[in-house]
C-alpha cells in the first residue's frame, strides 16, 4: 500500500527543512554548542537545575537526531503500509 498524501507531504516537507543551509548551521553550530554547554555536571547545585538540564538535553539531542528518526519513522511507515 501507498503512504496517504498527507503523510507523503509530510516526509517531503521534513526533507527539505534539512536540506537547508539554516537547518545545517542549526544543528552543527547552536545545538552542538548547547549541548556541550549542557553535559557538564559540575556546575549543577540541587535536583530542580539537574531536571531542567535533562529536559533541555533531551530537546537538544532530539533535534540533533530529528533527520535519522524521520528516515526510520518513514521507513517504518512503508513498512507497515506495504
Amino acid at each position: 500500500m501507498v503512504m496517504d498524501i498527507d503523510t507523503r507531504r509530510f516526509f517531503d516537507e521534513r526533507y527539505a527543512l534539512f536540506e537547508t543551509d539554516g537547518w545545517r548551521t542549526l544543528l552543527n553550530e547552536e545545538v552542538k554548542t548547547l549541548i556541550e554547554a549542557n553535559e557538564s555536571l559540575y556546575d549543577i547545585t540541587d535536583i530542580k537545575t539537574l531536571y531542567m538540564r535533562k529536559g533541555a538535553l533531551q530537546v537538544l539531542n532530539w533535534l540533533a537526531n530529528l533527520e535519522e528518526l524521520t528516515r526510520n519513522t518513514e521507513v517504518d511507515e512503508v513498512g507497515e503500509n506495504a
